[in-house]
């Protein structure tokens, strides 16, 4: 048995170019609903991760844990998407329906006036910054990241909507500026610049919702 598997693996690795089996993905797959997995409440309440069986459950996973890291049960859009506010930036939680799938993204910078200047602005960021992935669109920066929920994890979800909030509510004013355009929540258009006092950031608001 464990040479079959050796076996299986190497095959998938050499042959087919397949690093890992989370990244198997077909083009006909349906999660299968198992009647004696764990409810998402009773997921919620242990440590150990978990395997969803379909997008709702998927769905109801994101809720319990962004509603122990926010505080309160998330609201979601007409979209289906929970907005997290960040300082003058929203981050949007999703699942995705096709595979088990979590995408977070952010109109980081909006009415872009300098597209040039855009560009060389997403690929600066696209160097210094990991985890997440910048690009430009019509006349915005989008930020997003996946994270995929095999087995879903949720202290993985927490990480990385900590880690989306800081990345763009720190860089959005600064693009913005440098683009000729404005952050997300700021209506009167490009954001003032800011004095460098040397004092440390104050921490992303993920705690508010949009309203």
């Amino acid at each position: 048995m464990d040479q079959a598997a050796s076996v299986a693996v190497s095959a998938f690795r050499d042959a087919f170019g397949v690093v890992h089996p989370a990244f198997l993905i077909s083009d006909d797959f349906t999660w299968q609903t198992d009647s004696h997995l764990p409810t998402a409440a009773v997921v919620a309440e242990a440590s150990g991760a978990v395997y969803p069986a379909d997008r709702q459950h998927l769905d109801a996973l994101i809720d319990l844990a962004l509603a122990h890291m926010l505080g309160h049960t998330p609201h979601r859009d007409s979209d289906g998407d929970i907005p997290i506010t960040a300082g003058s930036a929203v981050v949007f939680v999703r699942s995705q329906g096709r595979i088990p799938l979590i995408r977070l993204f952010a109109e980081m910078v909006v009415e872009i006036s300098d597209l040039d200047a855009a560009d060389r602005e997403v690929g600066v960021l696209n160097r210094e910054i990991e985890g997440v992935k910048f690009a430009v669109h019509g006349d915005k920066v989008i930020a997003s990241t996946d994270l995929l929920a095999l087995p879903f994890a949720a202290e993985h979800l927490h990480l990385l909507v900590a880690h989306m909030c800081e990345v763009v509510s720190d860089n959005d004013a600064g693009v913005a500026r440098r683009v000729g355009g404005r952050v997300f929540l700021d209506p009167e258009g490009v954001a003032e610049d800011r004095v460098d006092d040397g004092a440390p950031d104050a921490a992303p608001d993920v705690m508010q919702p949009v309203t």
